[in-house]
């Protein structure tokens, strides 16, 4: 008896639940409208950064055909890919424009690793042998970005359509459920959560290891699922489907456009470098003028970093590289210099950054690592400022792409 109304309270309780859902500000907010449909263009052409997965269907459309195009690149990463490039020098432009290869970029500021694993896992069927660049920035391992991604980001980088293909991909059961336990431990700060976030956060808890909890927690995951399925009898994510499949058809078969414009990758980022000098001396940092006297002026930041067993970016950083592995995928990473002479305690930060390498390096990923603690190894004009690749930090990435995805059509 006592079961019985024990159930019956949980879902009355669900049920409330599931009536929010419907009438969610979430959904009004991130879900895809049809009427994106008549507008996708061919995804053969494309390139450049996409914010996020929000813009339209077309930002999908074009990512897939990237990932599976052999002459495509996908690169991840957060605020640097929207810094200022005067000199066109960031892979997403400077190697379509003198290589005539695809490069989509996907991301801005927030963009960390859970954001990125939820986004990978809704591709999932992409990811086997595809070219993926990871830059990662020693700065999310640190402050209050070592806590993981906010949650403000993860819902801008995942909407409803992104959530609802995580749910619905055939991926093993440890990345699903570590993404739906992040939605579940966030779950009380979601204004109007969606019935798609309802079930991730009943997902967690109707599965959790404590048999109490997950007796109790059932009732709210098997009625929410119900909602889940009314929710889609529309068939607005299959139409979705079918409109990115229909313009994938219409966009040219993948064609090898191998432009065989010489570099010399040297003098190149030599010019860089120099060119960065004039523009940075009213200090010895290595800092644009400009950035330096408004935001530095000989100040140091000092890191707080939590050690990598308590640091959960780490822990998010793993489980990407994991999701990777799993699928073979032909990642690259790029770990992000920062400058020493502005940071008084980056020798702390290495020790991150060095079980950040050790993990990737173990699964033979390549890894390009810009990172130097060392002032005195340190080389000035790699960044703009503090944090963000200049023109010649960008063209030791793109030198490094080249050469591990195209080193045979030099």
């Amino acid at each position: 008896m006592l079961k019985f109304r024990f159930h019956i309270i949980a879902f009355l309780i669900a049920s409330c639940f599931v009536i929010i859902s419907f009438k969610s500000d979430f959904i009004r907010q991130f879900y895809i409208e049809k009427t994106q449909q008549d507008t996708l263009l061919p995804s053969d052409i494309r390139y450049g950064n996409y914010i996020n997965f929000s813009e339209s269907l077309q930002v999908e459309a074009d990512v897939r055909y990237c990932m599976r195009n052999p002459d495509g690149l996908l690169i991840l990463g957060s605020s640097e890919l929207t810094a200022n490039d005067p000199a066109r020098a960031i892979p997403y432009k400077f190697i379509p424009e003198k290589f005539g290869k695809q490069v989509i970029a996907i991301g801005h500021q927030g963009n960390q690793c859970l954001s990125i694993l939820t986004q990978m896992t809704a591709l999932e069927d992409e990811l086997p042998h595809s070219k993926i660049m990871l830059i990662v920035s020693p700065g999310w391992f640190s402050d209050s970005y070592a806590y993981g991604t906010s949650l403000q980001s993860f819902l801008e980088f995942n909407n409803e359509r992104t959530l609802m293909q995580v749910y619905s991909n055939d991926i093993p059961v440890e990345f699903k459920k570590y993404i739906n336990d992040y939605v579940a431990r966030k779950y009380t700060q979601i204004v109007s959560p969606s019935a798609i976030l309802n079930h991730m956060h009943f997902s967690a808890q109707a599965f959790d290891k404590n048999s109490v909890m997950s007796f109790f927690w059932q009732p709210f995951y098997q009625l929410n699922l119900c909602a889940l399925n009314i929710r889609n009898l529309n068939g607005i994510f299959e139409q979705q489907n079918k409109s990115i499949n229909t313009i994938l058809n219409r966009s040219q078969k993948y064609k090898q456009n191998f432009q065989n414009n010489a570099v010399n990758w040297d003098s190149l980022i030599d010019a860089a470098v120099k060119y960065h000098a004039s523009i940075s001396d009213n200090n010895n940092w290595g800092i644009d003028n400009k950035y330096y006297t408004q935001h530095v002026n000989g100040s140091r930041h000092h890191y707080r970093i939590p050690a990598v067993d308590n640091n959960v970016e780490y822990q998010d950083y793993k489980m990407l590289i994991d999701l990777f592995y799993h699928y073979k995928t032909n990642l690259t990473i790029v770990i992000q210099p920062l400058n020493p002479y502005a940071y008084d305690n980056l020798n702390e930060l290495q020790v991150v950054v060095d079980s950040v390498v050790s993990y990737a390096s173990d699964r033979n990923f390549k890894i390009l690592n810009l990172f130097e603690s060392d002032t005195g190894k340190y080389q000035k004009g790699l960044l703009s400022d503090v944090m963000h690749l200049g023109s010649a930090g960008w063209y030791k990435i793109d030198e490094f792409l080249m050469n591990q995805y195209w080193r045979d059509e030099k």
